[in-house]
């Protein structure tokens, strides 16, 4: 920050007074009060342990991603009329957040708590009670990224220069589906098969609570379509526990068989759920394995 010397002219009697004054007599000017800007650093962590290097795998965030801040200074977080609220930063290509407005600390002794939320949203009326809503054709994956909600908060930081650190996390599970080759399959005969996976029977809509990353499902159930890459059918969707067994259906080649399978997911969490299709004399056979959890805890929170 650059700094400048004012100089003021004074009057001829004002010059005199100070002159004539003793150094004990000359009332004590108080500091300016010095405004700091606010800077970000934001981090994410994985749904999965591997080391991926683009947010298309859930790991980073991409040029022109937006989140959106909070800030609580000197009182808790509320619903609406905290210090900041909801003030977009725009993650630029030369890996900086970069708000839509200048921010500054509300001044230089009082801590604040930082709140930041991916995708931004600017309808928010009340940032205890979002409402969010996963794409249900993920297919593309456009609508596979804007299907993630990730959350962070970091608590009592006191005025700095340096950019704030907050650690976010993913609220939504996220939900692997692996088409394996059986009796009568290649590898080579699968990948060049027409396949398809939808999967029916989970609510997409959620109420999230931005003081605590709190997360309830809600609302009606849909067909969802999974986004395919690597082999894998890859579906973000609300940590939920089915009232009603889910249903998985697997087309290969235009030949459709129905899974159902009940579901308990948590947020953070990545579920694999590998398929094996058999040839029979019947036409196609499909077995369901168990859920495998990765087993990794992506709940922490950064305070």
């Amino acid at each position: 920050m650059n700094k400048f010397m004012f100089f003021v002219p004074m009057t001829m009697a004002t010059l005199f007074f100070a002159c004539s004054s003793s150094p004990s007599d000359e009332p004590e000017t108080p500091p300016l009060s010095k405004q700091i800007p606010i800077n970000l650093n934001i981090g994410c962590n994985l749904y999965e342990q591997q080391n991926i290097s683009t947010r298309i795998m859930d790991t980073y965030f991409e040029p022109n991603d937006a989140i959106g801040l909070y800030v609580a200074s000197g009182s808790g977080f509320a619903s609406t009329g905290n210090y900041i609220n909801n003030v977009r930063f725009l993650y630029t290509s030369s890996a900086i957040w970069q708000p839509d407005t200048e921010l500054y600390w509300k001044d230089e002794t009082t801590a604040s708590d930082f709140y930041a939320y991916y995708p931004y949203s600017s309808e928010i009326t009340d940032a205890t009670a979002l409402d969010f809503q996963i794409k249900v054709d993920q297919s593309a994956v456009e609508n596979y990224k804007q299907s993630d909600f990730v959350w962070g908060r970091t608590m009592s930081v006191q005025p700095t220069e340096k950019a704030v650190s907050i650690q976010t996390r993913h609220l939504m599970s996220n939900l692997v589906i692996e088409i394996l080759p059986g009796n009568g399959f290649t590898q080579e005969k699968l990948d060049a098969a027409n396949v398809k996976v939808k999967v029916d029977g989970l609510q997409t809509a959620a109420q999230i609570n931005l003081s605590d990353g709190a997360l309830t499902a809600n609302g009606e159930t849909a067909t969802l379509y999974p986004y395919y890459i690597n082999r894998q059918y890859k579906l973000l969707t609300v940590p939920q526990t089915t009232s009603a067994p889910a249903t998985i259906t697997v087309t290969v080649d235009g030949s459709n068989f129905k899974l159902q399978k009940s579901l308990s997911t948590q947020s953070g969490h990545r579920y694999t759920l590998p398929i094996t299709v058999n040839k029979t004399s019947n036409g196609i056979n499909v077995n369901i394995d168990d859920w495998i959890d990765d087993g990794i805890d992506n709940g922490g929170v950064a305070e």
